[in-house]
């Protein structure tokens, strides 16, 4: 299983949980930490994240590609950063041997996007907690699909996690941070919002999993 790191505690945190997954249950899957890294950056940030999974038995690969925007005409950054992200890690996969790539989005990832696409796309959707590819010859998995982003904080900082600060220039101007604080402002009214929200996205989450025979 490739395991995609950025080295937030999103995807740290997940490859952690697997980790202990695989140690208590015996799990039977090899874990394969994989971060693409923008060409140019400098990785000796991400030596404290290397040695910690080291500790663990784990090599983390680093893959270096252009994740500058380069896409079609119209599209944000983010998006293109994004895309460009996810090609190169199932590239990797599929040099790698694996039929299965875990990324690290947690429920509130999950209703920040729905928010996303309801309010810049006009649909009601989000992101699914699995996805197949190629006749079911590969899988897209979201283990901490239910997972808090509060959950995420307090098992970075009661395990002391090795978390890199993000060098993303959008990352507090982008309209997913955008989305968030429509969340923030929401939930302080109706603590119970992202709640029924998430249920209703699981909801359509499991009838489109069924329709295309990925439950």
């Amino acid at each position: 299983m490739v395991v995609g790191i950025s080295g937030g505690k999103d995807s740290v945190g997940l490859l952690y949980l697997l980790w202990w997954q695989r140690r208590l249950r015996g799990a039977p899957f090899e874990i394969l930490p994989v971060h693409i890294a923008d060409t140019g950056r400098d990785l000796a940030e991400f030596d404290p994240l290397i040695r910690w999974a080291e500790t663990l038995g784990l090599r983390l690969i680093t893959v270096h590609t252009d994740l500058r925007p380069h896409s079609a005409a119209g599209l944000s950054p983010c998006f293109s950063c994004a895309w460009n992200r996810k090609k190169a890690l199932f590239e990797t996969a599929e040099r790698l041997g694996s039929s299965v790539v875990a990324l690290g989005h947690h429920s509130d990832d999950v209703v920040t996007t729905a928010l996303m696409n309801l309010f810049f796309q006009g649909r009601f959707d989000g992101i699914l907690p699995r996805l197949s590819y190629f006749g079911g010859t590969f899988r897209l998995i979201r283990p901490l699909y239910f997972v808090s982003e509060h959950a995420l904080m307090k098992l970075a900082r009661e395990e002391a996690l090795p978390l890199i600060p993000t060098t993303c220039e959008f990352a507090d101007r982008s309209k997913r941070a955008l989305a968030r604080s429509w969340l923030d402002m929401i939930m302080r009214d109706q603590p119970s919002a992202k709640r029924s929200l998430l249920g209703a996205l699981h909801r359509q989450a499991l009838a489109t999993c069924a329709e295309n025979g990925t439950r």
